[in-house]
């Protein structure tokens, strides 16, 4: 398959693009800072090849990196610890936004194939000894989590009228080989 993954540059979407590549699958990128991309996978140049520079917000940007995937794995969205409540919100705006056009766009062109990684920070586990993707989400909450609330809910609706989405769900993100130490 051929797979748009966002977030390339970061933790989470490095290693997937990795073993992306090592399950015999062709990877694109849709990264903001293409100097960091190409820094990261200077060691391989197939990563390079099509790679797409522009914001998650930008039509356009999206467009192009859609074309000719059969998949999406959208792992990239600000990671908010230590911002302000107006800074999480900003963000979870974006977020929303970003899943409008991107997600939408994908399931426009008719992808059956995409995941959306999320976050337990959003969830609500106070009194509850498992958690799971029916465990409420928490209101308000700290801005990590406030900027992870609104594009959940944006993706749990589409999912609700049947867009084959996927979510997943890291308690926390913490290993070798992370780009953005």
């Amino acid at each position: 398959m051929r797979i748009l993954v966002t977030g390339g540059t970061g933790f989470i979407g490095s290693h997937t693009i990795r073993a992306l590549l090592s399950a015999g699958h062709d990877v694109k990128l849709l990264v903001r800072n293409e100097e960091k991309a190409r820094r990261l996978w200077a060691d391989e140049p197939r990563v390079l090849e099509d790679l797409v520079v522009g914001k998650l917000t930008s039509g356009p940007a999206t467009a192009d990196a859609l074309r000719e995937c059969d998949g999406l794995i959208h792992t990239a969205a600000p990671v908010t610890l230590g911002v302000s409540r107006a800074e999480a919100r900003q963000a979870a705006s974006d977020n929303r936004r970003s899943i409008r056009l991107l997600i939408d766009r994908a399931l426009q062109d008719g992808m059956t194939r995409i995941v959306h990684l999320s976050t337990t920070a959003l969830f609500d586990t106070r009194g509850v000894e498992i958690a799971d993707e029916q465990t409420p989400i928490v209101q308000g909450g700290d801005p990590y989590a406030l900027s992870k609330t609104a594009p959940e809910l944006a993706v749990r609706a589409l999912q609700e009228r049947g867009a084959p989405i996927a979510i997943t769900y890291p308690p926390s993100v913490i290993g070798p080989d992370d780009p953005g130490l």
